[in-house]
């Protein structure tokens, strides 16, 4: 059983990896600005989370959560200048965990006054 801790933690490392990705001059700069995007959107989607965790704080309906973003640790880390399918992977992989994130969290509700 994952904890919400477990996915936080994941998804701050990925987050990481994606600022990284976009401060390394090696890519190109249209690279380097899709990584700050994605690394954006996974410190929202880990922010929301952080906030309104979906199932508490240990689940098992967290495991395909860490499942997702360690794919795509995995993938970005696994990115090579120059290699397009290689950060297209990467790119990918970041989305997909930034689903599970957001699949993760609770949906607010709507106020009617």
């Amino acid at each position: 059983m994952t904890t919400l801790v477990d996915v936080l933690t994941s998804a701050a490392t990925l987050g990481a990896a994606l600022f990284e990705g976009a401060n390394n001059r090696r890519f190109d700069a249209k690279v380097r600005a899709a990584f700050t995007t994605d690394a954006l959107m996974i410190v929202s989607a880990t922010q929301a989370l952080a906030i309104s965790p979906a199932h508490g704080q240990d689940s098992a309906a967290y495991d395909p959560v860490k499942q997702e973003v360690e794919e795509a640790l995995t993938a970005i880390r696994a990115a090579i200048p120059g290699e397009p399918a290689t950060i297209h992977a990467a790119r990918l992989e970041a989305v997909q965990a930034a689903e599970a994130l957001k699949r993760a969290t609770v949906k607010p509700g709507i106020s009617v006054a």
